[in-house]
């Protein structure tokens, strides 16, 4: 028999609260309530509702069960979670919510957490049967009433991210590259190679669980070729002798900065670390971005990135900024084989 992780409580919302599942017409309203917290959290709106429109009709997700609301006696919107399961082999279930900081302290954040719960444990024996199967979720490190609910209620704290940024206040310097590595832009129809190049680099991340190649590049189209600031032309990807050995995908904007641009993602192969490629690079990008107008470069981090990631961009100037932080709790499901990156296993 499968062994899967239960507890015995509910929590009680106040009288006249109600909850349901999302709908797409919700979702205008959901991104008022997302953006009610973010000014309170960041100081900005962070929510567009055509990337929530976008997101939620992600394959293997379902609006109907993966989704929940919690409305006010009042029918104003308290609270809004989503539960994702999409990456197989299925070890590692998200639960991602938030509360309207008019409701906090009601017990808003509990239901959505208890509803997210037991969501997971309803999808536990997707998983192979002997592996270890967590739920985790995140917080900004400026939400220390959600972080006391975390941990009150078990979880642990496992990971920090930061976002890293660099200021231009003029012309970057122009990037070193290696003996026979060159750079250029993605063409379009290359996505797919691209992409598998960026599959390959991060398999040395912490917490990457292995899954198929084809549903990987499923889902990587469907985030980063179904964003409407996707350009070809700062995707950008470094080669040697017409193979990529590692690439930058890099956007014009970033959702809640129009000053910044982002780079939304940097790796490089295994075999060709450790020769300057990835500072070249991050370098290039900076300076691709800079001459679209960009007056500063922001990307996310593990800040215990396995790969010596932070390093590389301070080189490159940029430095976290503390209120983009971001905390990642986790809570076994079920004890077993560790599928994922481990720090142990570097």
């Amino acid at each position: 028999m499968t062994q899967t992780f239960h507890r015995a409580r509910t929590f009680r919302l106040p009288d006249g609260y109600r909850v349901r599942p999302a709908q797409m017409s919700d979702l205008e309203m959901v991104a008022a309530m997302l953006n009610a917290y973010s000014r309170v959290m960041l100081g900005v709106e962070q929510h567009r509702l055509k990337d929530m429109q976008a997101e939620l009709v992600s394959p293997d997700f379902h609006l109907d069960q993966d989704t929940c609301l919690v409305f006010a006696s009042d029918d104003r919107l308290a609270g809004y979670a989503e539960f994702w399961d999409t990456i197989a082999p299925y070890v590692c279930k998200v639960v991602w919510a938030r509360v309207h900081p008019d409701f906090w302290g009601l017990g808003v954040g509990a239901t959505l957490v208890d509803w997210g719960e037991e969501r997971a444990i309803q999808q536990v024996d997707r998983a192979p049967q002997d592996a270890r199967v967590v739920l985790r979720s995140s917080v900004s490190a400026s939400d220390a009433k959600a972080q006391g609910l975390f941990q009150g209620l078990g979880y642990d704290h496992i990971r920090t991210y930061w976002r890293m940024v660099r200021e231009l206040s003029g012309e970057p310097e122009v990037p070193v590259w290696p003996e026979g590595i060159t750079v250029r832009s993605l063409k379009r129809g290359e996505e797919r190679k691209a992409i598998s190049a960026a599959y390959e680099a991060f398999h040395d991340h912490w917490g990457f669980v292995p899954e198929s190649f084809d549903n990987y590049v499923e889902r990587w189209s469907h985030i980063a070729l179904q964003n409407d600031e996707y350009d070809p032309d700062l995707w950008f990807v470094a080669e040697e002798n017409d193979e990529i050995v590692g690439e930058s995908f890099c956007y014009a904007r970033g959702l809640d900065d129009p000053e910044m641009g982002w780079v939304g993602n940097l790796a490089v192969r295994r075999p060709w670390r450790k020769r300057g490629i990835g500072l070249a690079l991050l370098q290039h990008s900076i300076g691709e971005l800079y001459r679209r107008g960009s007056q500063r470069v922001g990307l996310g981090v593990d800040s215990q990135n396995l790969t010596g990631a932070t390093r590389l961009y301070e080189r490159a100037g940029m430095h976290p900024d503390p209120v983009w932080t971001e905390l990642a709790y986790e809570k076994e499901l079920r004890p077993g084989v560790e599928l994922s990156m481990r720090p142990e296993q570097s």
